[in-house]
């Protein structure tokens, strides 16, 4: 999802239940990854091998590092 690079950071993931948290830097981007849920999902599974991402939880914005 290139248009999301830049504006959402994963700050956790829970191998156990599969679960991948992510901090978006404004509350637009924290919508977008909302209702792109398994293209997220699918996308952190392609990447990372052995990830198996099942869900994601969409944290509180807050502003990208510097």
């Amino acid at each position: 999802m290139p248009e999301l690079a830049g504006r959402v950071q994963a700050v956790a993931f829970d191998a156990e239940i599969g679960r991948l948290d992510v901090v978006p830097d404004l509350p637009a981007a924290g919508a977008q990854l909302r209702w792109r849920a398994p293209k997220l999902v699918a996308a952190a599974n392609e990447r990372v091998r052995g990830a198996n991402v099942r869900t994601r939880y969409v944290l509180a914005p807050a502003p990208a590092p510097a």
